[in-house]
C-alpha cells in the first residue's frame, strides 16, 4: 500500500479522489501531496510539509519564484551529502542518469516516461498546468504571447535572461501542431513531434489539451529534446 495515500485518507478525509492531488517534486520526482500550496512527503515513516505563506510585506514579488524554484530542485540529502535510498514507497523512483534513446516506465504500466538527466531540475508553470525540466545552473523567465499563436513564451539560457530570447524556447502554442512536423515519439500522453530546418531543432508536443513548441540552434539538440521529453502535467 502506498503511504502516502494512507496518510490523504487520514488527513484529508473530506476530499476524494488521491490522484487528483498527488504530484512530483525536485529532479528525484519525489511523490507528493498537493493541497493549495502546500506539499506533503512521506519519508522513513514521517511526513515533511512545505508550504508557501503569503508575505506581508507585498514588495517582495520574487517570493512565488523562489519557492517554486526551491521545490523544483528538493531532494533528501543524507548527512554525508551522497543520495540516499528512496525505496520508502513502492511508487518514489530513483532518478538514474538515461543512456540515448533509453525509456523508463512509470507507475502506469501502459505509459513510458522519460527521466531527466542528474544535470536537469524542473519549473512548474501555474496557468497552464505543466512543468519541465532545463539544466542546473542555467535561467529561465515567462512572458505572455507577443505574436500570433503563441499564448505563453518561456525563454531559457545560460545566462541571466534580459529580454524573451534566450537560447532555448518553450512556447504554449494555440494553432496545433502543424502538418510538416513528423511523429517522433510517445510518452504515455505525451505526443512528440519533431521538425527541424534553417539551422534550429523544433520539437512540438501534446499533453493535456495543450500544444507546446521547443526549439533553438543545432548545437543544443540534445537538451532541447530532453526539454520537450521532460514536459509533464501537474493537473
Amino acid at each position: 500500500a502506498d503511504p502516502l495515500e494512507a496518510y490523504f485518507a487520514e488527513t484529508f478525509s473530506s476530499m476524494s479522489n488521491y490522484q487528483n492531488y498527488k504530484h512530483v517534486l525536485g529532479p528525484d520526482r519525489l511523490n507528493a501531496v498537493k493541497i493549495g500550496d502546500s506539499y506533503h512527503i512521506y519519508r522513513s515513516a514521517y511526513v515533511y510539509n512545505i508550504s508557501f505563506v503569503e508575505s506581508a510585506d507585498q514588495t517582495i514579488p520574487e517570493n512565488k519564484k523562489i519557492f517554486n524554484e526551491m521545490l523544483n530542485s528538493f531532494r533528501f540529502l543524507p548527512v554525508d551529502g551522497e543520495l540516499d535510498n528512496l525505496s520508502d514507497s513502492a511508487e518514489t523512483a530513483q532518478v538514474e542518469p538515461l543512456e540515448e534513446n533509453e525509456e523508463r516506465s512509470d507507475s502506469n504500466p501502459g505509459s513510458q516516461v522519460p527521466v531527466a538527466l542528474d544535470n536537469m531540475t524542473y519549473f512548474e508553470s501555474l496557468p497552464y498546468k505543466f512543468s519541465a525540466a532545463y539544466p542546473n545552473g542555467w535561467y529561465y523567465a515567462g512572458s505572455r504571447g507577443s505574436s500570433g499563436g503563441i499564448l505563453h513564451h518561456y525563454a531559457i539560457s545560460d545566462e541571466p535572461i534580459e529580454d524573451v530570447d534566450g537560447i532555448i524556447s518553450l512556447d504554449i502554442v494555440g494553432d496545433g501542431v502543424p502538418g510538416s512536423a513528423l511523429p517522433y515519439r510517445e510518452y504515455g500522453d505525451l505526443v512528440v513531434y519533431k521538425s527541424s530546418g534553417f539551422g534550429d531543432v523544433s520539437f512540438y508536443a501534446e499533453l493535456g489539451g495543450h500544444t507546446y513548441h521547443v526549439y533553438g540552434p543545432l548545437e543544443y539538440s540534445e537538451t532541447v529534446e530532453l526539454i520537450t521529453l521532460s514536459i509533464t502535467s501537474t493537473e
